[in-house]
C-alpha cells in the first residue's frame, strides 16, 4: 500500500532544514476550505499582474513553490525555454477554463526566490512571480509536492487542492453541484 493509498486526504508537504535537508512528511491537507476578503485578494492579484479584474471574476491560481521537485522541469531560475515548455502544457487548460467558466480567470504563480525570465512577457500573459509571498502567505500555507491550486470566487469562498493534478480537473470544482456540496450554499 502506497502513502497515497494509506492517506487519500493528505499530500505530501516538504520543507528545508538545516539539520536534515529535505523533509518531506505526508501531513498537508489534500483539501482545503475557507472564506478570505475577496476585495483585498483580488487587489494583491491586480497588483502582481498589472492588470485589472472585475468584482465577479473568479480566479483558478496554479501555485509553484520554491524547491519543490515534482519534476524533471524543477528549478528556481525559470529561463525563457523553460516557460515556452511549460506554457505548451498550460496553455490548452487555460483557454479551456476561460472558455467553459464566463468570468474565470487562470495564472500560474511562483513563490518568492523563483526567478522567471521576463523574456517571453505579452499581452496575455499568466505566469507571475509572487514577489512579496503575498499570496503564498495568505492562501497556499502548505508548500507540496508538485504545487497547489486554488478557486477563488467573488464572494469570498476559495477552494485549495494540494498536490499534483490537472488545472482542468480543479476547474471542474465549479460545477454547481460540486461547488455547493462543498461550500453549502443556499
Amino acid at each position: 500500500m502506497t502513502l497515497a493509498e494509506k492517506y487519500p486526504n493528505n499530500a505530501m508537504a516538504f520543507r528545508i532544514t538545516a539539520d536534515s535537508g529535505r523533509v518531506y512528511q505526508y501531513n498537508a491537507p489534500r483539501y482545503s476550505a475557507y472564506k478570505i476578503n475577496f476585495a483585498d485578494f483580488r487587489k494583491k492579484i491586480e497588483d502582481l499582474t498589472g492588470k485589472t479584474f472585475s468584482e465577479s471574476t473568479t480566479f483558478i491560481i496554479y501555485y509553484n513553490y520554491k524547491d519543490d521537485v515534482c519534476s524533471d522541469w524543477y528549478s528556481n531560475n525559470i529561463n525563457s525555454e523553460l516557460i515556452k515548455r511549460k506554457k505548451e502544457y498550460h496553455d490548452p487548460f487555460k483557454v479551456y477554463i476561460e472558455k467553459t467558466y464566463p468570468n474565470t480567470v487562470f495564472l500560474v504563480l511562483y513563490e518568492k526566490g523563483i526567478t522567471l525570465s521576463d523574456s517571453l512577457q505579452y499581452e496575455n500573459e499568466y505566469f507571475f512571480s509572487d514577489k512579496n509571498n503575498n499570496i503564498r502567505e495568505n492562501i497556499f500555507r502548505n508548500p507540496t509536492v508538485c504545487g497547489s491550486f486554488s478557486i477563488t470566487k467573488y464572494d469570498g469562498t476559495t477552494l485549495i487542492y494540494n498536490g499534483e493534478t490537472t488545472a482542468d480537473s480543479i476547474a471542474g470544482h465549479l460545477k454547481p453541484e460540486i461547488w455547493n456540496s462543498i461550500f453549502k450554499t443556499q
